[in-house]
């Protein structure tokens, strides 16, 4: 994937008008598609679930009493002044101008009357009165046109009457004051990334595009589909973050390859191909956690999260098309000025020097200290880390969620005003009524049961009062209205409408259903808090799942998940604290404490879940990197920090300053998730990402990075971080050459400095074998073989293992590791050599060929996007062997110490001969050695052998003992031996060989004497001196007498070596 990326890029850069022109047309057309087709669907402003019990509920009363849920009405709340009541004349005059004035309405169909005798809507002390003004359609038919009338008729006082008014028609038009405050935050935040406001802006404007198209692409389709009023703001909010965060890992690669030296469109392509593969992989996160969303089955859940997961999308393709463009637009513009107009010699002199720098592993500055602080006290950082997200995620015990009323609306608001009236007039119980459907086929079964119904439901508690109930045309139903004593959200109305549903099942002769819209609204946060388990569940595999096929590894994605769920928890902590306490309310505009949206913990786990794995690659990938290339576990803490950890934190301060500007807006839907994403994103990126997850990779070691072996095989390699691209672009600009064939046997590469293989085209290929792999069992040349393999495998490794002749090796093991010696997978050679190794994502990997009779060889293979032909010619085993003997070559020795030693002079390998004489040295590698071999009472021999590659050279050896003489020096003509005599030897040359002493019986001997003539002296009275033949090996007596030898022959034995 990153060569395709690389090359989009290129393409985007090298194309950049026509790209971009594409964009403008796409954002014309959906535009036109928003805002110049008549909308036909609805806006769906209210929330359901179909399948509960209130749903069907409300579909019956739709069907037998021409009345739903989504009937557009509005409340119109009147108050007498001070004193007075609204029955006066002047009073009730002024209600009825109002009244008239709501008639006039276009589209209004009723205005009740709340002074009509026969229904009147008045408080008991006749100070406190509404009105309900029906609609012809639902909620979203009303159009704005209709909206503004309702409001100019309600927006002031009736002269003396005070008028207050409540409608789900009218919306609070949040989200561009939120998006002008993040925006802002974005852009300060990137000004002081860059150092340049032309990227900045850039950053700022590709972001927008994502933004733009993403929302003209959701109001196109709310045009035709209903959608719900969260829809968009949600989409917006969310496609804003990522798509500035997209942009600017791409901005930043970009800029690290131009300070290299890189020409600009190659620094684009590169980081696009490779910051542009993380970006992929992040953006495929949040996606998926997104769409599942669908799976708690709750339909306008699954708008919200697919309509989000769409723009998340389209803002990674805006990251890879449109990014690489502007790149192109801006050219050396996107660097500090100070930095644009150096050569690229010098940019490439600075850029070496800072990657020279990485000897300090944490570099300079506030993120270098923090790092050091944070591995220097591991335990401590990870134990106060710990208890700060675990102290904010207190609150989260007491959560409690309902779906949002009027009194949780700002205070100065109409619809807040309107409803703390109609509170103190009717009780909180008026804005939470319940409705008890008594439902069947017969009228007569139905009014008797409805009758009991209603005696039940007056004896239960937390009822305020029991009305009587309204029967349908047929009588076939009956609409019985249950006035709790307690709010919408309190959990005593909860509490009561589980009570209804119990006291009123198994009533005979009807069906009796509990509906209404309080009623519905608190099944919808029943099932939405039965779904959050069910989903976080999902979440916490999915995270472990994608994580090990990242890092290859379990303790990491342990740490990793476990980090992720005390983010989660420091998110909807502080937003319990806030929204639900009432801590900072007014900081924060929350008008008054209340349970939280009851939909806003399940799309905070999809969100933050996928912004946490966007944190957790590119800050650990970072140290993943470089403890693969060797560094300790500490240091590559460090290296990798000093990396990432600088984008990391600008991407966690521009996502939570988009977020804050939501969190701020006076929505309370928008503003509490705007709010536990900020909290969340701080919390994951800065507590969990950059101390909890450093501290342990610290403490842990090495075995961070472990993985069983089973576990191994089975797990794809997948390559986030476009490592792969950097080894094919890395061998090309050392003039690596594209080749598939194996080195030369005698030269072998080493994995340190071994080229990075280049895959070419297969017809570009061309490989030397030997005419016996000419046909092969299965019918075809080996050649078309391996073709057709290479060609069926999708991406993997294909090639021939054969012996130094040519000849086809079978059963030999191939095994495929990564960089950090961690097996991705392994065949065997069949009969032809031939094998097959299947690979799930690119990379480079080292090749591992072991064989019987033969050297293992390693090399380094790059894998892209292709499959990737790789021969390999093998090396036999050399070996030494042969035979020791005595001098004559028959006579075996064995026990002889035989001693091999390099040109170098170090001892490679040791072995005895055993009793028939025999030697062996197996496993060598070809070169030239030194034998040395040593028997028991035989001269030692040392000689120079040369082993040629693969060769089983034989070297016999004859050993032979060293020349004896014996004697005795002796005086006198009685033969007595003469002690402590001087013996000395000297050679045909003159040189002093050995001297002795004579024993008390004037015996003396000289051992291992070379074949010669020696002249043997002895110091006596006076001295004397004998000449003397040694054969090699001989045995020689000779007797001395002072004063002229007495005697010179062969004794026992002699001339035989013994």
């Amino acid at each position: 994937m990153a060569t395709l990326l690389y090359r989009l890029g290129r393409f985007s850069a090298r194309r950049h008008w026509l790209v971009l022109a594409v964009w403008a047309v796409l954002l014309a057309v959906l535009g036109g598609l928003a805002y110049g087709v008549e909308k036909t669907a609805a806006t769906d402003t209210s929330f359901s679930i179909p399948g509960t019990e209130a749903s069907e509920g409300l579909d019956l009363v739709e069907e037998k009493f021409s009345a739903g849920a989504n009937d557009a009405t509005a409340t119109v709340v009147f108050q007498a002044p001070a004193g007075q009541t609204l029955t006066t004349a002047e009073n009730a005059g002024a209600l009825q101008g109002v009244l008239a004035q709501l008639r006039g309405i276009e589209g209004v169909v009723s205005v009740s009357d709340p002074l009509a005798p026969q229904t009147p809507m008045v408080s008991r002390d006749q100070t406190i009165a509404s009105s309900t003004v029906t609609f012809d359609g639902l909620v979203g038919d009303v159009t704005p046109e209709q909206v503004e009338a309702l409001q100019a008729a309600t927006d002031h006082d009736a002269g003396p009457v005070r008028v207050e008014m409540t409608s789900q028609v009218v919306t609070t038009e949040a989200g561009h004051t939120s998006e002008a405050i993040g925006v802002a935050v974005a852009a300060l935040v990137l000004v002081l990334t860059y150092g340049a406001l032309a990227a900045a802006g850039a950053n700022l404007l590709t972001a927008g595009i994502g933004v733009g198209a993403g929302i003209l692409g959701i109001t196109a389709l709310g045009n035709v589909v209903s959608l719900s009023a969260t829809t968009p703001a949600l989409a917006g909010m969310l496609g804003l973050a990522v798509g500035i965060d997209y942009a600017l890992f791409v901005f930043a690669r970009t800029r690290t390859e131009l300070r290299r030296g890189v020409g600009l469109d190659q620094a684009i392509a590169k980081a696009t191909g490779t910051a542009g593969t993380a970006v992929v992989f992040a953006g495929t996160t949040v996606v998926i956690a997104l769409v599942g969303l669908s799976v708690v089955n709750i339909p306008f859940l699954t708008q919200m999260g697919l309509a989000a997961a769409a723009t998340v999308a389209i803002a990674v393709v805006v990251a890879l098309t449109a990014v690489p463009a502007f790149l192109k637009v801006l050219g050396l513009r996107v660097l500090p000025k100070k930095e644009r107009h150096r050569d690229p010699a010098g940019l490439r002199a600075a850029a070496e020097s800072d990657d020279h720098a990485l000897a300090d592993l944490a570099g300079p500055g506030l993120l270098g200290r923090w790092a050091r602080g944070v591995t220097g006290h591991p335990v401590l950082a990870l134990l106060a880390a710990v208890v700060l997200v675990g102290a904010v995620a207190i609150p989260v015990a007491s959560m409690r969620t309902a779906l949002p009323s009027a009194e949780n609306d700002d205070p100065a608001s109409s619809s807040r005003q309107a409803y703390d009236l109609l509170v103190q007039g009717f009780g909180p119980g008026s804005q939470s009524t319940l409705i008890v459907l008594v439902n069947g086929d017969d009228a007569a079964a139905v009014a008797t049961a409805a009758g009991e119904v209603a005696t039940r439901v007056q004896g239960l508690d937390d009822v305020a009062a029991v009305l009587p109930g309204i029967p349908s045309a047929d009588g076939t139903a009956q609409l019985i209205t249950v006035v709790p004593a307690s709010g919408p959200t309190d959990e005593k109305t909860s509490e009561l409408v589980r009570d209804l549903r119990s006291a009123t099942s198994g009533t005979d002769g009807a069906e009796v259903l509990v509906t209404g819209q309080t009623a519905l609204d608190i099944d919808v946060t029943d099932s939405l808090n039965d779904a959050l388990p069910v989903y976080i569940a999902l979440i916490v595999v999915l995270a472990l799942f994608l994580l090990i096929m990242l890092f290859r590894s379990l303790a990491v994605p342990l740490l990793a998940t476990v980090g992720f769920l005390l983010s989660l928890g420091a998110s909807l902590g502080a937003v319990v604290a806030i929204y639900q306490w009432g801590w900072l309310s007014d900081v924060f505009g929350v008008a008054q404490p209340a349970p939280l949206l009851s939909f806003m913990p399940v799309l905070v786990v999809g969100i933050l879940f996928g912004l946490a794995m966007d944190y957790q690659m590119f800050l650990v990938s970072a140290i993943h990197e470089q403890h693969a290339h060797g560094r300790r576990p500490k240091d590559a803490v460090l290296a990798g920090f000093r990396r990432s950890g600088p984008v990391v934190v600008a991407a966690a301060l521009i996502m939570s300053g988009v977020f804050v500007g939501f969190a701020t807006s006076g929505d309370q839907i928008i503003g509490s998730i705007g709010m536990a994403l900020t909290v969340g994103v701080l919390a994951d990126a800065l507590v969990v990402r950059m101390v909890i997850m450093p501290a342990a990779l610290t403490l842990l070691g090495d075995a961070a990075w472990w993985m069983p072996r089973w576990m191994q095989r089975l797990v794809p390699n997948v390559d986030a971080e476009g490592r792969s691209l950097e080894a094919l672009l890395a061998a090309g600009d050392t003039g690596a050459t594209a080749t598939a064939t194996a080195p030369a046997p005698e030269a072998a590469p080493s994995r340190a400095d071994s080229p990075a293989e280049v895959p070419v085209p297969r017809e570009e290929r061309r490989h030397p074998v030997d005419p016996a792999l000419a046909a092969t069992p299965h019918g075809m040349p080996a050649e078309q073989r391996v073709a057709r393999v290479a060609a069926d495998l999708p991406l993997g490794i294909v090639g021939l293992v054969t012996d130094p002749a040519g000849h086809p090796l079978a059963g030999a093991a191939l095994t495929i590791t990564d960089q950090a010696g961690r097996q991705v997978a392994r065949a065997g050679s069949d009969e032809v050599g031939l094998y097959e190794l299947p690979l799930t994502a690119g990379g480079t990997f080292v090749l591992i060929v072991a064989a019987a009779e033969a050297r293992p060889a390693a090399h380094l293979v790059a894998v892209s996007d292709r499959t990737v032909r790789h021969d390999v010619r093998l090396v036999g085993n050399a070996a030494l062997h042969g035979v020791l003997t005595g001098a004559d070559g028959t006579q075996p020795v064995g026990g002889g110490v035989l001693t091999l030693l390099d040109v170098r002079g170090d001892v490679v390998a040791t072995t005895r001969s055993d009793a028939s004489g025999q030697y062996r040295f197996g496993d060598l590698v070809a070169g030239s050695y030194i034998l040395s071999v040593l028997g028991e009472s035989f001269r030692p021999v040392a000689q120079a052998v040369e082993v040629g590659p693969g060769a089983d050279l034989a070297v016999d050896v004859r050993l032979s003992h060293g020349g004896r003489l014996i004697g005795q020096v002796s005086a006198g003509s009685d033969g007595r031996g003469v002690p402590e005599a001087s013996v000395t030897l000297v050679d045909d040359g003159g040189a002093v060989v050995d001297s002795a002493t004579t024993d008390t019986g004037g015996s003396f001997h000289f051992d291992d004497l070379s074949q010669g003539r020696y002249t043997l002296t002895a110091a006596g009275h006076p001295p004397v001196a004998t000449a003397v033949e040694v054969e090699e090996g001989g045995h020689r007596e000779v007797t001395v007498e002072l004063g002229g030898p007495r005697r010179a022959d062969g004794g026992p034995g002699s001339p035989a070596a013994r």
